[in-house]
């Protein structure tokens, strides 16, 4: 947390704050942190959850998928790659999240790697890092993507390419 604190106030100029009380219902918080989370307004979800400090907001009864959703990209943002792999391979989601979580598991993967070695990634160190650091089953629902399709997609389409030759 204090990690956390800290990165906000090297990229985000706020005075750290006493934690206080949230004033939001379950609904109230779940719409604020869907509407920063599908705007990719990470500066605003740092923000957010430095203002009322990580250990309320993920308290059980917060504890929402969109909640969860808001904190990854806040993680992503503040560069907590190792916190976010962590709580994206701890977590479930829903499977219209797949996509989003993919997008980001991937990209702070070639953030981490870029910062590592100082120098941008190029197609092939992507490739290479997406085979090393394949998504977690949380995100992903195992089955390979091949052309687009996936792999019953492809092997309904060839039982019926057989059935019609």
């Amino acid at each position: 947390m204090d990690s956390l604190h800290a990165l906000v106030q090297q990229h985000i100029d706020i005075k750290p704050s006493t934690q206080i009380q949230i004033p939001y219902n379950r609904d109230q918080l779940d719409c604020i942190c869907s509407s920063l989370f599908q705007a990719r307004d990470g500066a605003q979800l740092v923000a957010f959850f430095t203002q009322f400090g990580e250990e309320q907001l993920l308290r059980p009864e917060w504890r929402t998928e969109a909640v969860r959703l808001g904190y990854i990209m806040a993680l992503y943002h503040a560069g907590q790659y190792e916190r976010l792999f962590s709580v994206i391979t701890n977590s479930s989601f829903s499977e219209r999240n797949y996509k989003d979580l993919q997008d980001l598991w991937y990209r702070s993967h070639y953030k981490e790697n870029e910062s590592k070695r100082q120098k941008e990634l190029g197609a092939v160190e992507k490739y290479r890092l997406r085979r090393k650091h394949p998504p977690p089953r949380s995100i992903w629902d195992g089955q390979e993507t091949v052309y687009s399709f996936k792999e019953n997609s492809r092997k309904v389409g060839f039982k019926n390419f057989l059935k019609n030759i």
